[in-house]
């Protein structure tokens, strides 16, 4: 993700102030960026979870939020 490690509540408070995402959405994020370790990753489990309808992935997808995608 980036040579210098962030800790889990570093991520979700970057996510929330870059990206104005929920403390939710934000946490489900970063649980998945620490698990693996690659943006590329992110993108492939958020697109998996809005194809399901899952919220907090549509809000990490809808444009002007975060457009975390593939």
């Amino acid at each position: 993700m980036n040579s210098t490690p962030m800790t889990r509540e570093q991520m979700i408070d970057t996510l929330q102030q870059t990206k104005g995402l929920s403390t939710d959405t934000a946490a489900r994020i970063a649980d998945i960026g620490l698990a693996t370790d690659s943006w590329q990753g992110v993108a492939d489990v958020v697109a998996a979870a809005a194809e399901r309808g899952e919220p907090w992935a549509l809000e990490a997808r809808r444009p002007g939020i975060a457009n975390i995608d593939r």
